[in-house]
């Protein structure tokens, strides 16, 4: 997103038609990203006229000529991942002498770049070793043998995002497969999800008792008769 500054208006910033009342006027462009780090590559242009982009420590340095009072349109393009404020400031040139010397000072032009993607980073404590975790259904890592893991996830800024511990090879945790909802903040994060778990104990029926039989004794045999005479 372009990311506009207006300094002073011209139909050219080569066909200024420069007198001998215009002179040049030194300009910082300094980027940022939202957390107030230098941000590189980020694009310059002035009437037109591309003048460069900033460099390692976040800036670019112009020599725009015009007078005071004078307004240019400078627009800053962000890079790639992100975006510029939609409401840009306004700036006209004005010379600001050094006190200690003769030198102007330069025009700051501050440019903020919201990112447009941040990092999440989530620890896992389940104290339950080899828990595969789940990144909207799909699998990202698992627990450690302490029961915890971080998960690392990059998303537009606003955007939520579910992880699961994955109990299928532990089907005697409750409760079963959890999830927790995530929501990526305005920069990076940390956050922290804790997960207690309860083993359930398998209820065994009690053993069934064997019935006693009763064991019957055979009737005594009936006495033989006597022998005959």
């Amino acid at each position: 997103m372009r990311y506009a500054v207006t300094i002073f208006t011209c139909a050219s910033l080569l066909g200024c038609g420069l007198t001998s009342q215009t002179s040049s006027y030194p300009v910082v462009v300094r980027a940022l990203d939202n957390l107030e780090k230098p941000l590189p590559g980020v694009a310059v242009n002035v009437s037109g006229v591309a003048l460069g982009v900033t460099d390692a420590n976040g800036q670019r340095t112009l020599s725009i000529p015009g007078s005071d009072g004078q307004r240019v349109d400078l627009v800053a393009t962000c890079p790639a991942g992100y975006e510029g404020p939609s409401e840009p400031p306004m700036l006209a040139l004005k010379r600001v002498e050094d006190p200690q010397g003769s030198d102007a000072q330069p025009i700051e032009v501050r440019v903020v770049c919201q990112l447009q993607e941040h990092v999440e980073v989530v620890a896992v404590r389940s104290g339950q070793p080899g828990l595969p975790i789940l990144l909207r259904g799909q699998p990202v890592g698992h627990t450690g043998s302490t029961g915890t893991a971080h998960v690392l996830v990059r998303d537009a800024v606003g955007s939520s995002f579910q992880l699961t511990l994955d109990t299928g090879t532990k089907p005697q945790l409750r409760p079963e497969s959890p999830t927790r909802m995530f929501t990526v903040a305005q920069r990076d994060a940390f956050a922290v999800w804790d997960q207690p778990f309860q083993v359930e104990k398998k209820v065994t029926a009690p053993r069934k008792r064997a019935k006693r039989r009763k064991v019957v004794a055979d009737a005594p045999a009936a006495p033989l008769p006597p022998p005959e005479p």
